[in-house]
């Protein structure tokens, strides 16, 4: 059902009823604005819209207000619905439609936002997810036995960029990813529509950039964790985010995340960082080579901070190389 709404005295839409939830919900629009859908003899606030009239009230008011006071009629023109909005006129005399499938519709959506997934749990998934990639990335460089190489670093966004095809392919075939499967929650469609790829990837590009921040880190101030500190308040206090309203899809619990869930995703993190800094091993010598030319006294720390064995093992290496020149 699509629905149309005034705004300064203009037309605006239509978009379906999820997305103007959406909009409702980010405060763009509010139960006051003027608003007609196909079925209404005429303009009306929405909260009196019998399609979002279940979103407003609890059902069984609802339901009641429905059945006693409101009479559902069909309308064909929302040209000549505004135009009779504006100047006053009535139209009457329309055919009826289900209230039922209105009444199940809203209560369908009323069910989907009601058990969306914490803010909370949404970070840990994500934070998961991040640091599965992080070392899946390291193993696959550390089997091809590729040189070091600044560009190929983690810090370069470039290098990110595959995990938008990844997890676009898993939410479009799962509704999941890792981390969303430990954390208990599903990618489902406010409007029923299919998860497509295409519909995914346009979710996931948009995460990418206003989310992650395109994982730029830029000294002083991480940008990474600027927008998701940023996604974290508006999914706080809006209850949904920008890219889930684009695609009107929400992460769905039918259970709260225990305890040990959320527990469990602290060893996977650190595990997953682990690996991801063994598979770097290789190039560890490469790396301290190029820290000491820029910045001497960081290379010192991140010299103390790996284990003597390790070091020595550097050290027999360069000897060896160093032999084999001359």
């Amino acid at each position: 059902m699509e629905i149309f709404w005034i705004e300064n005295k203009e037309r605006r839409g239509p978009l379906s009823v999820a997305d103007t939830i959406s909009r409702i919900q980010l405060g763009e629009i509010n139960a006051q604005t003027k608003g007609w859908h196909k079925g209404c003899a005429q303009w009306d606030t929405l909260d009196a819209l019998p399609a979002l009239r279940d979103f407003f009230t609890p059902p069984a008011a609802s339901a009641t207000a429905i059945t006693e006071n409101t009479t559902i009629t069909h309308l064909g023109n929302p040209d000549q619905s505004f135009q009779g909005a504006v100047s006053g006129e009535q139209i009457h005399d329309l055919p009826n439609i289900s209230q039922a499938e209105m009444e199940g519709v809203a209560n369908e959506l009323m069910e989907k936002i009601a058990s969306q997934a914490s803010p909370f749990h949404r970070l840990i998934a994500r934070l998961v997810d991040l640091s599965l990639y992080a070392a899946l990335y390291m193993a696959v460089i550390y089997l091809l036995k590729l040189p070091f190489n600044l560009q190929l670093l983690i810090s370069n966004p470039l290098i990110w960029m595959p995990l938008i095809l990844i997890e676009s392919i898993m939410l479009s075939i799962w509704g999941r990813t890792p981390g969303k499967a430990l954390m208990g929650m599903k990618l489902v469609s406010l409007n029923n529509a299919p998860l497509s790829f295409g519909r995914c990837i346009n979710r996931s590009m948009f995460v990418f950039i206003g989310g992650l921040g395109m994982m730029l880190f830029v000294p002083p101030l991480c940008l990474t964790l600027l927008a998701m500190a940023v996604s974290y308040w508006m999914v706080t206090k809006r209850g949904i985010s920008p890219w889930d309203m684009r695609a009107s899809t929400v992460f769905s619990q039918k259970k709260p995340t225990s305890f040990m869930r959320s527990l469990l995703a602290i060893p996977i993190i650190f595990y997953a960082l682990s690996m991801h800094g063994y598979f770097m091993m290789p190039w560890t010598p490469a790396l301290l080579s190029q820290l000491e030319e820029v910045d001497p006294e960081a290379a010192a720390k991140f010299e103390s901070m790996l284990p003597p064995e390790i070091l020595e093992e550097f050290k027999e290496k360069e000897q060896k190389a160093a032999e084999d020149k001359k």
